[in-house]
């Protein structure tokens, strides 16, 4: 008993069921690995665990700064759970297959701050990738995850409760419900470079960024679904080169105030301007209103927005003659 650190498992190869830390596990529904005290500071990796009845990695104490690299864990429940306060653990390179349950749990008592959950491959029947508890700082990036089961904990990648500055990037979702859900308010979550076709969010001040062309932050509470909201070429949202464009008609939901950061302009345009719908001009005086916070032509352009459409900027370009010639 008592808590656990520096306790390394590698290599090692479960048919059935367990290795335990203090003993755990009633009946049949017996995990892979399970840890009934806290484990700090221990590396679990290369490991090969197929688990009939139960969770492939249990950790129902805390779990803090620990590292589970490179595992294959088939399981019939939950594939890695944390069942307390969990800080600055690492998942990263696994193969994580459950039939019965989700991919990666936080659990409803385990608060989750500065984890990584990266270059995994994840497919669950239930949730991916799920936090049931606050989340803070949590970094979701470069896996595939596929949730296929179709029912209500049936999505990627889900928030149950106030979660902030989670960042969410670059990963492969599938799901037959949806790619993103946020059950109560997510404050100040970032995604970036991140396709998310199916939805159903609850947000306060959340980032779209595309790492090559600009992003979009949006000012206040968003609450709004669909089944396209960006990552493709008729997207709710879309930010390309020099355009930024949200579809504040089909999904009214998105139409609060917003700041624009546009990369890569011109800097050497003659008197731009920001045009709403590449016809109308947008300023602090005209309705809607748009309020730049750089020159238009810093060529990383900042500005805001007070309605949603489409918005660019547009200007003239320099003209150098190469020569001159007499009229007559």
């Amino acid at each position: 008993s008592g808590g656990r650190k520096g306790v390394n498992i590698t290599n090692f190869n479960n048919g059935t069921a367990g290795i335990f830390d203090a003993g755990a596990g009633a009946g049949g529904n017996v995990p892979g690995i399970y840890a009934d005290s806290d484990w700090n500071n221990s590396l679990i990796s290369n490991n090969f665990m197929n688990v009939y009845a139960g969770k492939g990695l249990m950790i129902a104490g805390g779990g803090n700064n620990n590292n589970f690299i490179g595992n294959n864990i088939s399981s019939a429940s939950d594939a890695i759970e944390f069942d307390l306060k969990s800080i600055g653990n690492s998942i990263t390179g696994n193969t994580l297959n459950s039939s019965g349950s989700g991919g990666v749990y936080f659990y409803t008592t385990a608060s989750a701050s500065n984890n990584t959950i990266s270059n995994n491959v994840i497919r669950s029947k239930a949730n991916g990738v799920s936090f049931w508890n606050s989340s803070l700082s949590n970094l979701v990036s470069n896996n595939i995850i596929t949730a296929v089961d179709g029912a209500p904990n049936d999505n990627s990648i889900y928030f149950n409760v106030i979660s902030s500055n989670d960042i969410i990037s670059n990963n492969v979702l599938s799901s037959t419900r949806n790619d993103l859900w946020t059950k109560v308010s997510a404050m100040n979550l970032s995604l970036t470079d991140q396709a998310i076709a199916t939805y159903d969010f609850n947000m306060t001040n959340i980032t779209f960024i595309n790492s090559t062309t600009g992003k979009i932050v949006f000012l206040s509470s968003i609450t709004e679904s669909g089944t396209n909201l960006i990552g493709g070429i008729n997207s709710d949202i879309i930010i390309s080169n020099n355009s930024v464009s949200v579809d504040s008609i089909g999904q009214p939901g998105l139409n609060v105030s917003a700041n624009v950061t546009l990369y890569g302009l011109s800097t050497t345009l003659i008197n731009p301007q920001i045009y709403r719908n590449g016809t109308y001009v947008c300023n602090s005086s005209t309705t809607p209103a748009c309020w730049n916070f750089t020159s238009l032509n810093a060529g990383t352009v900042v500005f805001n927005v007070s309605v949603w459409s489409n918005y660019s900027i547009v200007g003239n370009t320099t003209f150098s003659p190469s020569a001159c010639a007499t009229l007559s």
